[in-house]
């Protein structure tokens, strides 16, 4: 706004005004390097400054459980186990439903690959929170979920979140 004020107001001068068209190159350029050049150096600079976006704790959540269901997709992918292939698909639909648990039934013979699954995640989230991906709210809510799990899975029931 002041660069094109400025050259506003050096653009209503009258004609015959001495040095009128000095004024208006002035204002041209302030007008220039406070639009142009300004602007293509706030980022650089806020970036330089170690500004960063906001980030709510439901933004930290959805990456952070993003994060855990890829890593347990991911480690499932690898394994050899029949009931991997079960459990993997278990975690993907739960996922794209919005729950973050592990399956809605227990079986005996993925109790251990259960174990498996949460421990990995268990392992990347304290990943995140070294790296400082999330905060300390978000670790403890996802780490009380994991405990959650890992007892119902021991005392024979799968815990589904509500």
């Amino acid at each position: 706004m002041r660069g094109i004020v400025t050259l506003a107001g050096a653009l209503a001068l009258p004609q015959g005004f001495p040095d009128r068209s000095l004024l208006v190159f002035t204002g041209f350029f302030v007008t220039l390097g406070t639009l142009v050049i300004q602007g293509m150096t706030l980022r650089p600079l806020l970036l330089l400054l170690g500004a960063h976006d906001e980030v709510t704790p439901e933004m930290e959540m959805r990456r952070a459980r993003a994060e855990l269901a890829t890593s347990a997709i991911q480690a499932l992918e690898r394994s050899s186990e029949p009931a991997a292939e079960a459990l993997r698909d278990g975690i993907r639909a739960q996922w794209k439903a919005g729950t973050g648990s592990l399956g809605s039934e227990h079986r005996d013979d993925r109790t251990a690959l259960n174990r498996s699954v949460i421990k990995i995640q268990r392992s990347r989230l304290i990943e995140l929170r070294r790296r400082r991906a999330i905060g300390d709210h978000v670790f403890h809510q996802l780490e009380e979920e994991l405990d959650h799990l890992e007892l119902t899975i021991s005392s024979g029931y799968l815990w589904q979140r509500v």
